[in-house]
């Protein structure tokens, strides 16, 4: 394709991740956002984001995703999804939780991911 770019290798995305309870997807465009709070421990590497989420149905969950890449050696990453409900109806042990760690590939880099060259007299 005349497109293309061939200067990046192609790698899967190992950091996906999908959240449903009761048939509804995780999404922080979707429900109401009630808190987030993003943090990077320097002296660990460790990388938090916790997040308190309302579905649309009413489904009040605390999500903590917490990533982690070694200095010494960067073959090896941690991931880690805490998942609380914070409403009384979802502790109920009939609800249904999924989590399903994606592994996505893309087969091209497609030239809309590489930014225009600069040019300042444009």
């Amino acid at each position: 394709m005349p497109d293309e770019v061939t200067e990046l290798p192609n790698l899967p995305d190992v950091t996906a991740m999908e959240f449903i309870v009761n048939g509804e997807r995780f999404a922080m465009d979707q429900g109401t956002l009630q808190s987030y709070l993003r943090t990077l421990d320097l002296h660990t590497g460790e990388s938090a984001r916790t997040v308190q989420w309302k579905s649309p149905a009413g489904a009040a969950l605390e999500l903590t995703f917490r990533r982690f890449v070694s200095l010494d050696n960067e073959h090896i990453a941690a991931f880690s999804v805490e998942v609380t409900p914070t409403n009384q109806r979802y502790l109920d042990p009939q609800q249904q939780y999924r989590l399903s760690a994606l592994c996505g590939g893309r087969n091209a880099d497609a030239a809309r991911w590489h930014p225009a060259p600069y040019n300042p007299y444009e």
